[in-house]
């Protein structure tokens, strides 16, 4: 209720870092969750949405939200040629809403990332990937203010994200019974917002299997973005990307024509 969420798994060795994904198709709003409180058994979550035109806002109450956790040092000791395959962590953005974030190891291959914003208030937060090298990543954020009927906006100096980072090309070296166990890439959204089934990523999961998709904006431009998860198949997903302007005081609004990361695991 009230759009908080508290989620308890088997103890683990390491508090894991976690990514939430919201599936909601509805296109009038924008949804995201944060995430708060992680320990070795479990974590919290608070969701919070707003409608494109800048007049309804407040917690997601009753909402599905997807998360992916991992165990940043139990994952090292998994390498490709010497190098990480996942990297996962915490960064937080400056003064600007920027930050260039190094990865602890460096990788093979320039990773695919995936972010979601981490702490405990009711803010539509967005957190776009626009460089990506095989030692670090570059970002920057926007948010809204969630509560009912506040505009708000600018730059999100001083917030705290958590990642996870995946080089595509190691991963696809790992298999269940021939079958990927993590997918990653990037996708373009047209301009209803959405992805086609011409320019969804094919993600080859046997059929049956239970996929969960993540999504990050990619691109340095000025709106907040946020994409939700529609629908997910064995195969393909779809999304719906909306956006708000991210400067203070501008409405914005609508579907969104840009680029995405992804991540889709097999549970």
């Amino acid at each position: 209720t009230l759009g908080l969420g508290d989620v308890s798994y088997n103890q683990t060795n390491n508090a894991p870092i976690t990514i939430a994904s919201p599936y909601y198709s509805a296109n009038d709003f924008l949804v995201t969750t944060c995430i708060y409180d992680q320990t070795s058994s479990g974590f919290k979550s608070i969701s919070t949405f707003k409608d494109n035109d800048g007049n309804l806002g407040g917690p997601f109450n009753n909402g599905t939200i997807y998360y992916l956790s991992v165990d940043n040092a139990a994952i090292q000791n998994y390498k490709y040629n010497g190098k990480p395959i996942i990297q996962a962590g915490t960064f937080t953005t400056s003064s600007n809403g920027t930050i260039t974030e190094t990865f602890s190891n460096a990788f093979e291959n320039a990773p695919i990332v995936v972010v979601c914003p981490n702490g405990t208030g009711y803010a539509i937060i967005t957190c776009r990937i626009y460089q990506t090298t095989t030692t670090s990543f570059d970002v920057i954020s926007y948010f809204k203010d969630g509560s009912n009927g506040e505009n708000g906006g600018g730059v999100y100096s001083g917030g705290s994200f958590n990642y996870i980072a995946v080089d595509s090309t190691a991963i696809d070296k790992y298999k269940l019974n021939d079958n990927p166990i993590i997918k990653c890439g990037t996708f373009t959204t047209n301009t209803s917002g959405t992805i086609t089934t011409a320019t969804t990523p094919s993600l080859g999961f046997p059929t049956g299997a239970n996929v969960r998709v993540f999504c990050s904006p990619r691109g340095s431009g000025i709106n907040l973005v946020t994409c939700n998860i529609v629908t997910v198949s064995p195969s393909t997903f779809t999304v719906l990307a909306v956006y708000k302007d991210g400067r203070n005081g501008e409405n914005g609004g609508g579907t969104w024509d840009g680029n995405f990361n992804y991540i889709a695991v097999q549970i």
